[in-house]
């Protein structure tokens, strides 16, 4: 009897081992992925004025790079206009990161400033500002998450 109590106590411990870095990259994840989610897929029939000449819906979506230690530099090509697969980029990072080198969230489109600021219509109070305002709820739902697991 006493040594299935030890086991069970062990196997608790190790739960709890681990819960500072599944609440961090739980919460760092979720940021990333709200950060895409409020990010505007061009809807030219919005707009006050035309499409810039070459414009590509999704692009900015696709510029959102999830890199460890520094930031990103440079533009990637292409567009994401699902948002899928820059969220899957940002799971991927996430996953491996050990929660020691800074985390970094970028986007290097050259209107990404604009946007920030008001230029969209979809996303008139920008994406970051309105993420980070959101930083204590997230990281809360994150620590309930890991909770609900360490309960059953």
């Amino acid at each position: 009897m006493a040594r299935k109590s030890y086991k069970t106590v062990v196997r608790k411990l190790n739960i709890y081992k681990n819960l500072p870095k599944k609440v961090i990259r739980g919460c760092v994840q979720e940021l990333g992925i709200e950060l895409i989610d409020k990010s505007p897929v061009g809807n030219p029939a919005l707009w006050k004025r035309p499409a810039p000449k070459g414009y590509k819906a999704g692009h900015f979506v696709k510029n959102w790079q999830t890199t460890v230690g520094s930031k990103a530099s440079g533009e990637i090509a292409g567009q994401d206009k699902s948002k899928r697969f820059t969220k899957a980029a940002v799971k991927k990072v996430v996953k491996k990161w050990d929660c020691k080198q800074s985390l970094h969230y970028t986007n290097n489109a050259p209107y990404a400033t604009a946007l920030e600021y008001g230029w969209s219509t979809q996303a008139p109070q920008g994406m970051v500002r309105t993420t980070t305002k959101r930083f204590n709820t997230i990281f809360k739902k994150s620590l309930d998450e890991q909770r609900k697991i360490i309960n059953k």
